[in-house]
């Protein structure tokens, strides 16, 4: 697993050699860090479930597990985000001092 990971890695090395435009260079790099996020969590789930790849089964369970990790996830991310935005974000005037 951990070759296919270094493979996408070296891939994405040279291709950001290859492109010129820093925009082109950005827009590469957020697709790598995406498809490294969705290698390296996939792998670590699939090593704590232990789940046969070989059958139907296996991959259907393991979607669903992972899918539904997933969907953990971005609650959270919309959680932690409503609560930051609800914070008071505003200066606290009652402990400046005025000189």
């Amino acid at each position: 697993m951990y070759w296919l990971l270094i493979g996408v890695l070296i891939i994405a090395v040279i291709l950001l050699f290859k492109f010129k435009e820093v925009r082109h260079r950005s827009g590469l790099l957020v697709l790598v860090v995406i498809i490294l996020f969705f290698v390296i969590t996939f792998s670590k789930i699939y090593s704590i479930n232990k789940v046969d790849l070989k059958t139907f089964d296996g991959i259907v369970s393991i979607a669903k597990v992972y899918l539904s990790w997933l969907g953990n996830v971005f609650r959270n991310l919309v959680n932690i985000g409503g609560y930051a935005v609800k914070q008071d974000w505003s200066l606290n005037v009652t402990n400046l001092s005025v000189k």
